[in-house]
């Protein structure tokens, strides 16, 4: 129910300025094709982003996601390279590009947001519960959540429906439960180096 919550419940990113005013949007990247194309969800999601820069409702963007094939770009590369585009000065945004999952995305975007103030998550409303929980569990609670669309925008690529992406997200939600506890539990017992990360991809 809170999946459905925060697709229906949530409130758009656009018009968002005057609820809040934030030191940054933090962007998830929605994947992108192994050429470095970005798919649609993502994009959608740094307009979104783009948005609350240019309304002031955020004083700098953050985009976070990693790379699809070996010596490729990063989506989080991809995405400050967009936003750049569409006329966000680049000394306004920060990315990180190592991560391939939704805790990644919180977990290595940490040390980038540590010191700064309030931020809003910007994501699709079906995905921003699990989107919540993953900041709050790697110790970095976002001030507000906005939506960039209600539900995740199909791309030719995916090839998955509307249906299929609810269904991805209910198994994700839990999946991701699964593999936070696995970490927290491997890090409490003096787990460390690449392979503790790996257990969030």
């Amino acid at each position: 129910m809170c999946i459905l919550a925060g697709a229906l419940l949530s409130p758009p990113c656009t018009g968002y300025a005057a609820r809040g005013d934030f030191d940054v949007a933090v962007v998830l990247g929605a994947g992108m094709a192994p050429g470095g194309r970005l798919y649609r969800s993502s994009l959608d999601r740094i307009a979104a982003g783009v948005a609350l820069y240019e309304s002031g409702g955020a004083r700098s963007l953050h985009m976070t996601g990693g790379i699809t094939r070996n010596g490729g770009p990063s989506a989080g590369a991809q995405m400050a390279r967009a936003a750049i585009s569409m006329g966000v000065p680049a000394q306004a945004i920060t990315h990180e590009g190592a991560s391939y999952s939704t805790l990644q995305n919180a977990l290595f975007s940490k040390p980038m947001l540590a010191g700064r103030g309030g931020f809003v998550l910007v994501t699709e409303g079906l995905h921003l519960s699990r989107s919540y929980l993953s900041f709050w569990w790697a110790g970095i609670r976002p001030a507000s959540l906005c939506h960039s669309s209600r539900f995740r925008v199909p791309d030719p690529d995916t090839r998955m429906g509307a249906v299929g992406m609810l269904v991805r997200e209910v198994l994700a939600f839990w999946f991701n439960a699964a593999r936070a506890s696995a970490w927290s539990v491997a890090t409490l017992a003096g787990a460390q180096g690449p392979g503790l990360d790996a257990i969030l991809e």
